[in-house]
Protein backbone atom coordinates (compact mmCIF):
# COMPACT_ATOMS: atom_id res chain seq x y z
CA UNK A 1 0.00 0.00 0.00
CA UNK A 2 0.81 3.48 -0.59
CA UNK A 3 -1.19 6.01 1.33
CA UNK A 4 -0.57 9.68 2.56
CA UNK A 5 -1.69 11.58 5.98
CA UNK A 6 -2.30 14.94 6.56
CA UNK A 7 0.55 16.53 8.15
CA UNK A 8 -0.74 16.52 11.74
CA UNK A 9 0.34 15.11 14.99
CA UNK A 10 -1.39 11.90 15.87
CA UNK A 11 -2.71 11.45 11.52
CA UNK A 12 -0.32 8.66 10.95
CA UNK A 13 -1.00 6.93 14.50
CA UNK A 14 -4.63 6.62 13.68
CA UNK A 15 -4.10 5.42 9.62
CA UNK A 16 -1.65 2.62 11.40
CA UNK A 17 -3.98 1.91 13.98
CA UNK A 18 -6.65 0.17 11.72
CA UNK A 19 -4.59 -2.45 10.92
CA UNK A 20 -3.58 -3.17 14.09
CA UNK A 21 -6.81 -3.52 15.63
CA UNK A 22 -7.72 -6.05 13.62
CA UNK A 23 -4.61 -8.27 14.24
CA UNK A 24 -2.78 -7.59 10.61
CA UNK A 25 0.86 -7.39 11.08
CA UNK A 26 2.82 -4.97 9.15
CA UNK A 27 5.78 -6.12 7.71
CA UNK A 28 7.74 -2.69 6.24
CA UNK A 29 6.85 0.97 6.87
CA UNK A 30 8.85 2.96 4.81
CA UNK A 31 8.53 7.25 4.02
CA UNK A 32 9.05 9.12 0.48
CA UNK A 33 8.91 12.48 0.57
CA UNK A 34 6.38 14.13 -1.61
CA UNK A 35 8.37 16.04 -4.06
CA UNK A 36 6.15 18.97 -3.99
CA UNK A 37 5.29 19.26 -0.87
CA UNK A 38 8.28 20.30 1.66
CA UNK A 39 7.42 18.09 4.63
CA UNK A 40 4.65 15.65 3.65
CA UNK A 41 5.44 12.30 2.80
CA UNK A 42 4.15 9.09 1.53
CA UNK A 43 4.77 5.85 2.97
CA UNK A 44 4.49 2.65 1.53
CA UNK A 45 3.10 -0.83 3.79
CA UNK A 46 4.01 -4.18 3.06
CA UNK A 47 1.55 -6.07 5.14
CA UNK A 48 0.96 -9.93 5.79
CA UNK A 49 -2.69 -10.70 4.48
CA UNK A 50 -4.40 -11.43 0.49
CA UNK A 51 -6.44 -8.39 -0.50
CA UNK A 52 -9.98 -10.75 -0.48
CA UNK A 53 -9.50 -11.26 3.23
CA UNK A 54 -12.17 -9.21 5.05
CA UNK A 55 -10.06 -7.75 7.72
CA UNK A 56 -8.18 -6.20 5.11
CA UNK A 57 -10.74 -4.99 3.20
CA UNK A 58 -11.89 -3.19 5.94
CA UNK A 59 -8.84 -1.78 7.13
CA UNK A 60 -7.90 -0.76 4.06
CA UNK A 61 -11.58 1.12 3.75
CA UNK A 62 -11.32 2.23 7.16
CA UNK A 63 -7.76 4.16 6.13
CA UNK A 64 -8.77 5.68 3.25
CA UNK A 65 -11.27 7.54 5.04
CA UNK A 66 -8.31 9.12 7.32
CA UNK A 67 -6.02 9.18 5.01
CA UNK A 68 -5.77 12.18 2.40
CA UNK A 69 -4.63 9.26 -0.30
CA UNK A 70 -4.69 5.56 -0.13
CA UNK A 71 -3.41 2.63 -3.11
CA UNK A 72 -2.87 -0.41 -3.51
CA UNK A 73 0.22 -1.04 -5.50
CA UNK A 74 -0.48 -5.15 -5.56
CA UNK A 75 -0.57 -8.42 -3.50
CA UNK A 76 1.98 -11.35 -4.06
CA UNK A 77 2.49 -14.82 -2.71
CA UNK A 78 4.44 -14.88 0.67
CA UNK A 79 7.64 -16.75 0.42
CA UNK A 80 7.57 -20.37 2.15
CA UNK A 81 10.56 -22.58 2.96
CA UNK A 82 8.94 -25.45 1.15
CA UNK A 83 9.38 -23.32 -2.00
CA UNK A 84 13.33 -22.69 -1.56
Amino acid sequence: LVLAVSHQPGALYHALKTFADRNINLIKLESRPIWDQPWHYFFHLDLSGRLDDERIIDAIQEASSLCEMVKVLGNYKAYTMEEA
